[in-house]
């Protein structure tokens, strides 16, 4: 029985690697016509003109799926654990300039940006990768959001930072939280099909913070009645 498991757990680490392997095949293939096909669109707008409803429709499903093989190729590196740059940094050293561009985007569909956070805390990895986790998620709370987004950092104790998005969006049922941030789930067909997402974002986000040590996780918001998401990160002090 012993032997028979091992083998049972060789195949499947086996098939998690193929599986891997393929979605970054398949998404580095697919950028050759989507390139000729972008070029096609930019033909077709010079001759009929930018308005024309059907090179209107062909340029936004375009760049959708130019959106799309952008999340499968950084979830096929992250789940590589591939281009990861690891550096001692602050919070505020990423948190200034993402609220920023938050508040911009909010501001922009008329909804406000409520943000929180105290002193910088010394964290330990990819800046860069984290940075965009957290805008990922900040972005996700804008686009569902009703009026209001915020966002407050603490440190729940003297080893961890953590970062704290909520919103008043119309929220995720129980049974669909443990599921957000597994690639492709989407928890309702028709809202992601008008927002154009695939059910990625927040896989992606998951991803980077899992390579960096942290923890994220996702249940309704007792103050807001949307979503709240915390994201946990391991402090490192710089000696």
């Amino acid at each position: 029985m012993a032997r028979e498991f091992n083998q049972m757990a060789t195949h499947l680490e086996d098939m998690l690697e193929r599986q891997k392997r393929m979605l970054s095949d398949i998404s580095h293939e697919l950028r050759s016509p989507l390139t000729r096909m972008q070029v096609a669109v930019a033909l077709a707008e010079n001759e009929f003109g930018e308005d024309h409803p059907l090179c209107k429709r062909i340029s936004k499903e375009a760049g959708q799926l130019d959106t799309m093989l952008g999340q499968l190729l950084a979830l096929a590196r992250l789940e590589s654990q591939q281009s990861q740059r690891y550096s001692h940094f602050q919070t505020s050293d990423i948190l200034s300039q993402i609220v920023q561009d938050a508040e911009f985007e909010a501001s922009a569909v008329n909804k406000h940006l409520i943000s929180e956070f105290g002193d910088s805390a010394p964290l330990y990895g990819d800046a860069q990768l984290i940075a965009s986790a957290l805008e990922n998620i900040l972005r996700n709370g804008i686009k569902y959001a009703k009026q209001s987004i915020a966002v407050h950092a603490n440190l729940p104790d003297d080893q961890s930072w953590q970062l704290v998005i909520e919103d008043d969006g119309p929220g995720v049922a129980e049974e669909h939280l443990t599921k957000l941030f597994t690639p492709f789930y989407r928890t309702s067909e028709a809202r992601d099909r008008d927002s154009g997402g695939v059910g990625l974002g927040l896989a992606i986000a998951a991803r980077a913070i899992h390579a960096n040590g942290g923890n994220i996780s996702a249940m309704r918001s007792t103050e807001y009645g949307g979503l709240r998401i915390e994201v946990t990160l391991p402090l490192h002090p710089v000696s």
